[in-house]
């Protein structure tokens, strides 16, 4: 009894010492090897994986029992594994697994390099400004951790290379307003920072109730690039459109321009009176011939029977040239007080140029607006 308990015992110790020194001693990156196009690890990760972060719920590696010490290395190992065959997505989980159990520096340093390894330069940058800070900070409490400071601090200065940095500075932007860059989250508290994103063309949006805005840059590796942003202006809101009742509905004929009219109703009047004035002339001169040549009214020579009806035309003529005169005068000047005494705005600023033009029996109005 007492034998089977010393070696119990003993199998726990020695577990216990190689959880330590496994956990103690980070695992150094696979050496490059060009790797078959069948077998080439895939960069992105499946989106399952590429939304789980990295745990802080592991015990502190200085207060881990043994039997978590050996379950983190269980996990470890399978990483480590995992990296050699190349399989980093497979190695990523593992080596978070570990992490989560015991918060060891090392199994930290590992995820660096499975997302390094996997092409995702971005996030790995970001795991290794908290690896450096941790491995550091262990390595003040326990000198075995000072070759996984010296890793983290390596692997931090091999990705600046290869991301670019970006600072988004929002400006206007509402308590409630969301930023995304390259399709992350950033917390309020990371605007006008410095971030680390893949290279290549990147989108940053903020978003508020009153919209989105968009800006999309193309960052190259190595750069660096500031990014100004303010919120997108509310749209005005939209009049609504006016409809005519049904009885008022454009028909599609417009009405001539009212002082036109006016100067063509002038014309036209104008014209009447001329029209007046050269056949009551005509009619005027026949009557005092036919007055001098005819003893009466109704004694006159058959000769000036022809020249008695001519002058009857005359006077027909006159007349209505008279009358045309009178009510085209009128209306002219009409519609011109009409369109002088029209409030309307539409006729501000308008200007009229009539030209009317008398041709042998027509009358001819244009005008220019």
């Amino acid at each position: 009894m007492c034998a089977a308990a010393l070696l119990f015992g003993t199998v726990l110790l020695a577990s216990a010492a190689t959880s330590d020194v496994a956990l103690a001693q980070p695992t150094e990156p696979a050496p490059a090897t060009e790797t078959p196009a069948a077998a080439a690890p895939t960069a992105a990760a499946p989106a399952a994986e590429a939304a789980t972060a990295t745990p802080t719920t592991g015990a502190p590696f200085d207060e881990a029992t043994p039997a978590q010490k050996a379950a983190a290395t269980e996990a470890y190992q399978g990483g480590v594994e995992a990296m050699d065959g190349q399989q980093y997505d497979q190695a990523l989980a593992k080596f978070r697994e570990s992490y989560g159990i015991v918060a060891s520096p090392n199994s930290r340093l590992m995820i660096v390099r499975a997302l390094a390894e996997a092409g995702r330069h971005a996030e790995a940058h970001e795991e290794a400004v908290i690896a450096v800070n941790e491995c550091e900070a262990a390595a003040a409490k326990d000198p075995k951790y000072e070759k996984a400071a010296v890793g983290a601090r390596e692997e931090l200065s091999s990705l600046e290379t290869k991301i670019a940095r970006v600072t988004v500075n929002v400006t206007g932007a509402p308590k409630d307003a969301t930023l995304t860059v390259a399709g992350k989250a950033i917390d309020p508290s990371q605007w006008g920072q410095q971030l680390a994103v893949a290279p290549g063309d990147i989108e940053v949006t903020l978003t508020t109730t009153a919209g989105t805005e968009t800006k999309k840059v193309t960052v190259a590796a190595g750069s660096a690039q500031a990014i100004d942003i303010a919120p997108a202006k509310p749209k005005a809101p939209t009049k609504p459109k006016k409809t005519k009742p049904a009885e008022e509905e454009d028909s599609g004929f417009q009405w001539p321009d009212r002082r036109l009219m006016a100067y063509a109703a002038g014309g036209l009047g104008a014209l009447g009176l001329v029209n007046l004035g050269i056949f009551g002339m005509l009619s005027n001169s026949r009557m005092i011939r036919l007055e001098d040549q005819c003893d009466s009214d109704d004694n006159c020579a058959e000769g000036l029977v022809d020249e008695a009806n001519a002058g009857k035309t005359y006077t027909a003529l006159a007349n209505v040239g008279l009358i045309v005169g009178i009510i085209g005068v009128s209306a002219g000047a009409g519609l011109f007080v009409w369109d002088l005494m029209d409030p309307d705005e539409d006729r501000a600023g308008r200007i009229v140029r009539p030209r009317v033009a008398f041709g042998p029996g027509s009358l001819a109005v244009t005008g220019s607006f």
